[in-house]
């Protein structure tokens, strides 16, 4: 079952298109993560996951920390 996993970046840290560009790359190297979409406009990233063996959210937040970035509320799943 395909599923969704939503966070807000902390201290607007995602401010233009390449930061956008870099949380997406990062985080599509991750098994089962099909879709990432992030917005320097709304400071969120949606991550869409999906097939057997798919990553959670604790493994989403170690690789986004990895990457530069602090999440400043509880990442939510839809």
């Amino acid at each position: 079952m395909d599923r969704m996993i939503e966070f807000l970046v902390a201290d607007q840290r995602i401010h233009c298109s390449g930061c956008e560009t870099w949380i997406a790359a990062g985080l599509q190297q991750l098994p089962g993560v099909l879709d990432v979409r992030a917005s320097a406009e709304t400071r969120h990233a949606l991550v869409s996951l999906g097939g057997a063996g798919t990553i959670g959210a604790g493994e989403i937040g170690e690789k986004r920390e990895k990457l530069g970035y602090e999440e400043n509320s509880a990442m939510k799943r839809r």
